[in-house]
């Protein structure tokens, strides 16, 4: 049995990076979509509703990451 290698991303808002890590992931995988900065800005938004509690974290990321159609391969890039 092959083991599978396991990804994490990890965000710790400005804590060790100087950018939002789902909007840098979005933006490679939304390279060639012609929707790209309407998707980009939707997820800003939806960060920003989080973060101010107007929304639900959970609820936020799984909006976040539905927007993002990253594949593990764009990790590489990341």
């Amino acid at each position: 049995m092959q083991k599978q290698n396991t990804w994490f991303i990890i965000d710790f808002d400005s804590t060790f990076t100087q950018v939002e890590a789902m909007e840098e992931l979005a933006a490679i995988s939304l390279k060639n979509d012609p929707d790209k900065e309407d998707i980009i800005e939707k997820i800003k938004q939806l960060t920003d509703m989080a973060m101010d509690g107007k929304m639900p974290f959970n609820k936020s990321l799984k909006a976040r990451i539905a927007l993002l159609s990253a594949k593990k391969y764009y990790l590489e890039s990341f």
